[in-house]
């Protein structure tokens, strides 16, 4: 129907994402309390790959981090208004290492890690947002490979090669009234009579189609590259960039059921039914076929000054920027669909298919940070973080399918060595994401059945206007060794 409207594996079964800010999708705490700009551990590898010769012998790091958020939507419809609530539990893990091989100034390092991810599912299956969101999941986990040199000690530039596996998975409900009312001036020559093709009925469960686009799946490369300067011996200035990937499909499933209009309403029941959607007993038709999406993953260059005020206590100021107007529009496609349950002809599986985009309506962005660690004891680090997350999405294309906030980052941990004799630290930390929250009051979505009024087919989707709020809590859990690592001499 036209519609318009290995350890490797064991971290991808890991890596399901959790609400984000930014974008919607940015997890700015890849490798949790130690990953940043200036970062010279196993983290470099995605921050700055030129860090990771900024040190000698061998590190490794492993991070889990479990997350609880939730973002709730109080949604502002003379229809279908009400709080709907979408609740995530989860784990986003990072693990890499870092080795010289036994040659000064030489830096190897690969890494797996997730610095994109969304999911969530709503507490009210389907809630008054259903026709955005009812349960998604997207993320981007990478595999790198990097390598970078030193000079001097005091000059580093390095490079790394990505693999970007992307996953997306997503249940909402589509408005199939306005093709239902197309479909029955197609049979009979004449609009749909104005007192039964009405909006008011655009969200009621007859009339809606549980779409599902379910293992889809991308793959494609990206590239990393950096420098960093010693300015002074105890400064340091760091820079990385993130070449981003544009334009990955996504491919997989749909899967669409129909709702079937009520009896009563014998005039769409019949068109319905004429188009192979929906039996005379009721029951709408389930069909399954192929499915895509593609979108991009943003550009980012991250930059920080990274003093080492003492031996014991290290600041770093840092930020970033993020070509978010990369991630424009979602582009699904769907096709050679088939249904199980009812009997289609040629030409409405030709009207099933679906080409179509999605506003996601993003503008570029940035972020800006403050780390320090505090070596309180020789065998104790503490280290804190506030950071500042600017809100991408633009005014008057939010929804549940697009939430973004202005967001405070907290974080508060601490890094501990084991024993003396044995080089291995075990890290814990807490962050809190306080997310500002947003009124929408002017939505440029919206869908309507009068042909007249329609909006383009990225903006063809009920109006969300209402207040957005949400929170995240992260726990990183870590264990890192650092063998051989005898500190070089700043020169």
């Amino acid at each position: 129907m036209r519609q318009r409207g290995a350890w490797v594996g064991l971290l991808a079964c890991l890596a399901v994402g959790g609400p984000a800010a930014a974008g919607g999708l940015d997890l700015l705490e890849v490798g949790g309390m130690h990953g940043t700009p200036a970062s010279s551990g196993p983290t470099a590898v995605w921050w700055n790959p030129a860090m990771m010769s900024d040190g000698s012998g061998t590190s490794f790091l492993v991070e889990v981090a479990p997350i609880v958020g939730g973002v709730n939507v109080d949604r502002d419809d003379p229809y279908n208004g009400g709080l709907d609530q979408f609740r995530v539990t989860t784990a986003i893990p990072f693990a890499g290492f870092v080795t010289d091989a036994g040659v000064p100034g030489l830096g190897i390092g690969a890494a797996v890690y997730v610095p994109y991810a969304k999911q969530g599912a709503t507490t009210t299956d389907p809630g008054p947002t259903s026709t955005h969101l009812r349960s998604a999941r997207l993320q981007a986990l990478h595999v790198s490979l990097g390598l970078s040199f030193t000079i001097a000690d005091r000059v580093g530039i390095g490079i790394a090669g990505t693999y970007v596996n992307g996953v997306y998975n997503s249940v909402t409900d589509t408005a199939f009234l306005p093709d239902l009312a197309d479909a029955f001036e197609d049979q009979v020559g004449v609009p749909c009579p104005a007192d039964q093709c009405t909006d008011d009925k655009l969200e009621e469960r007859g009339y809606l189609v549980r779409t599902e686009l379910t293992g889809l799946v991308g793959h494609s490369g990206a590239l990393q590259a950096g420098f960093f300067v010693r300015l002074h011996p105890r400064v340091l200035l760091s820079a990385g960039f993130f070449s981003g990937v544009n334009e990955l499909k996504h491919e997989g499933t749909a899967i669409l059921d129909f709702g079937c209009p009520p009896a009563e309403d014998a005039l769409l029941r019949g068109a319905a039914t004429l188009r192979g959607l929906c039996t005379t007993d009721g029951v709408g038709a389930h069909l399954e076929g192929y499915g895509a999406n593609t979108y991009s993953y943003p550009m980012r260059v991250q930059a920080s000054v990274r003093a080492d005020v003492t031996d014991r206590v290290r600041l770093e100021l840092m930020g970033g920027w993020v070509r978010w107007s990369m991630y424009h529009d979602f582009g699904i496609v769907t096709r050679d669909l088939q249904s199980t349950n009812t009997t289609i002809d040629a030409a409405t599986s030709k009207l099933l298919a679906l080409d179509r985009d999605w506003a996601r309506g993003n503008q570029d962005s940035f972020w800006l940070g403050v780390h320090g660690r505090f070596a309180v004891h020789d065998l104790v680090t503490v280290i804190g973080r506030v950071v500042f997350d600017r809100a991408a999405s633009m005014p008057g294309l939010l929804s549940p399918n697009t939430v973004d906030f202005d967001d405070v980052k907290l974080m508060a941990g601490a890094d501990v060595r084991v024993s003396r004799k044995v080089p291995v630290f075990v890290g814990l930390s807490f962050q809190e994401d306080v997310y500002v929250p947003r009124v929408e009051t002017d939505s440029q979505f919206g869908v309507t059945v009068a042909t007249a009024d329609r909006k383009e087919d990225r903006l063809f989707f009920p109006q969300m206007n209402g207040r957005y709020s949400g929170y995240v809590h992260r726990i990183g859990i870590s264990l890192r060794g650092a063998f051989d690592d005898a500190p070089k001499k700043k020169g």
